[in-house]
């Protein structure tokens, strides 16, 4: 496991009104436990996968424009976890029947000193309109 020993990643929290998220994990023996861990800020930015930039060097709607989201601010300066960094996308999704509502967003966890986002871990995130927290499937 990447961030947590003995622990399983379980999804992400999102707070939008200021911009932090964390990670949440789950025991993967004994007891159940849960705890949260390795804050993040997020935005829409550039994507460094499809950098494809418009005439005046934004990043064109068309695709590159990800929600980025940057650890860096809560991590030491000597942590190898200084430089990860992961771009989400918003799958949009139908209506279901029942008419629950469920957002699923793709992304991609990368970290500079192992190659980026040419290197990079995919992950998925989904939230139905009865949870609270974005977790994985």
């Amino acid at each position: 496991v990447l961030f947590s020993r003995g622990m399983s990643w379980n999804g992400k929290s999102f707070n939008v009104q200021s911009g932090t998220g964390i990670n949440q994990f789950e025991s993967r023996i004994g007891e159940h436990q849960s705890k949260r861990e390795h804050t993040f800020d997020f935005r829409v930015e550039r994507s460094r996968l499809l950098p494809n930039d418009d005439e005046q060097g934004h990043a064109a709607l068309s695709g590159s424009s990800c929600i980025a989201l940057d650890y860096s601010p809560y991590q030491s300066p000597i942590s190898l976890w200084k430089t990860m960094r992961d771009e989400v996308r918003v799958v949009p999704l139908p209506s279901t029947a029942s008419g629950s509502d469920c957002q699923l967003m793709i992304g991609i966890g990368s970290m500079a000193w192992s190659g980026s986002v040419w290197n990079g871990s995919p992950f998925c995130l989904w939230r139905s309109s009865s949870t609270s927290s974005s977790t994985t499937e």
